[in-house]
């Protein structure tokens, strides 16, 4: 199921800056440089700061998609940076929680 919202948000995303194709390809497309960089993870795995780099506007453009499974089991910190990222990211930046 991630795997399709990222795709849709991914494909939402390069309708929105002007880039989109026409074809609907799918999260795969940040691998040929023509759409946001996808990032899959478990908020269990994050360490502090590591969501915020995730996020991080690219030197090469394009924006990015933050997918963040199971937030339940994120630690404190983690959760507060959840939190601050979806209130704060960058126009480009899309977290899915």
């Amino acid at each position: 199921m991630a795997d399709a919202v990222a795709g849709a948000v991914a494909t939402a995303a390069r309708a929105g800056d002007g880039s989109d194709t026409g074809e609907e390809s799918g999260a795969v497309d940040a691998a040929d440089g023509t759409g946001p960089d996808v990032h899959e993870v478990a908020a269990a795995g994050l360490a502090p700061g590591q969501l915020t780099a995730l996020a991080a506007p690219s030197l090469f453009g394009g924006g990015c998609v933050v997918v963040v499974s199971a937030a339940q089991d994120a630690g404190k910190d983690v959760a507060a940076e959840i939190v601050r990222l979806a209130g704060s990211a960058a126009p480009d930046v899309y977290l899915i929680v």
